[in-house]
């Protein structure tokens, strides 16, 4: 799940907590000292995911405080076995803003059903419990080779099938759920997120990505050809945040730049697949380590990014995948693999897709 924030500063945008059936788990005492300090910051959301987080028995009174003090929770499901009424009348009454569930694969519904695959059915299983109790379901795609020719279908489940709020597309960090070998390349997301861009004008669902920072690039510039907008800067200037501004760009929270996540223990880390841990809310206040971490600082700062992201004009507003970088490189201020664009508005046509 992903959101975006105003360009200027750099506030603290969504803040994933991970709920898992691992031993050492935050108590229901620190977890409602976590909610008090995203609720004291003021500008954060709040992502609760993992493999089942309704292991945790206090899941929905925690989601039920969050929302007393004013925080949009939204919940987010690697696994949906034990949906249930009752699990879906909790949600609603507790107040969830957005119910995630994941679909990856373009399912052929009578195979499904003939071969009774019960595991690809329990999506819509949920789905249909979750509308049932008017809670705003969210489809998350993580886009790999396998599924690349698929996505518009699986745009179509998650709109006409599921009657989703959301489809959020996840462009994949080399990790337990994408390995290397499946991600695609960086022509094929380049096109894929221009696809996504001329999509929105067409569907009712509203569309979002995660570990896509340069999906604000792409929209910026499919912005400036369709109104011929004269107000974008020259490419070999950097373009300032007054000037992205101006020009209705925003940033999307990743990898510790209006983002952070935390783990079952407390751990603090930029994001879910940067693996650097930067405190621990047992032991801080979450608004300072977001405030004064060395390394978030870093990663906030666009003229300390190596490559061709030092010189991009949008690195102030996108910033590339840290984690991706960190993953495939070893150097987490490196360019960001997956991205195709090369520092010059005037850079050459998409491939398309293979």
């Amino acid at each position: 799940m992903t959101t975006t924030q105003t360009l200027k500063g750099s506030e603290l945008n969504v803040v994933q907590w991970q709920v898992t059936g691992h031993s050492q788990p935050l108590s229901t005492s620190y977890a409602h000292h976590m909610i008090d300090q995203i609720a004291d910051i003021g500008t954060a959301k709040l992502v609760i995911r993992g493999d089942n987080p309704m292991q945790r028995k206090d899941l929905f009174s925690l989601i039920d405080y969050a929302t007393s003090r004013n925080i949009s929770v939204s919940l987010a499901t690697e696994g949906i076995a034990k949906m249930s009424v009752r699990a879906a009348a909790n949600a609603r009454d507790a107040g969830i803003s957005r119910w995630a569930i994941r679909m990856n694969t373009w399912p052929d519904l009578l195979d499904t059903l003939s071969a009774f695959r019960i595991s690809e059915l329990r999506p819509f299983r949920a789905g249909y419990l979750l509308a049932d109790h008017d809670v705003p379901i969210e489809i998350d795609t993580t886009v790999t080779n396998a599924n690349l020719k698929h996505l518009e279908q699986i745009a179509d489940i998650a709109q006409y099938v599921f009657g989703a709020k959301t489809w959020n597309v996840e462009m994949g960090t080399p990790s337990k759920r994408v390995m290397s070998r499946q991600m695609v390349t960086a022509d094929q997301a380049e096109h894929l997120l221009r696809w996504m861009y001329k999509e929105t004008s067409m569907r009712t669902i509203q569309i979002t990505t995660t570990d896509a920072p340069f999906y604000e690039r792409i929209m910026l510039q499919e912005r400036s050809k369709q109104s011929h907008d004269s107000s974008m800067p020259d490419a070999d200037r950097e373009i300032t945040d007054d000037q992205l501004v101006t020009i209705g760009a925003q940033k999307i929270p990743h990898d510790g730049n209006g983002e952070i996540f935390i783990s079952h223990q407390g751990d603090v880390y930029p994001s879910e697949h940067l693996p650097l841990i930067v405190g621990n809310i047992r032991k801080q206040e979450l608004g300072d380590v977001y405030e004064h971490s060395p390394l978030l600082q870093e990663l906030r700062t666009g003229d300390r990014l190596h490559g061709k992201c030092s010189e991009c004009v949008f690195r102030n507003v996108c910033g590339g995948s840290r984690a991706r970088a960190f993953a495939m490189t070893g150097d987490y201020m490196a360019a960001d693999p997956l991205c195709a664009y090369v520092p010059t508005l005037t850079n050459s046509p998409v491939s398309p897709i293979q």
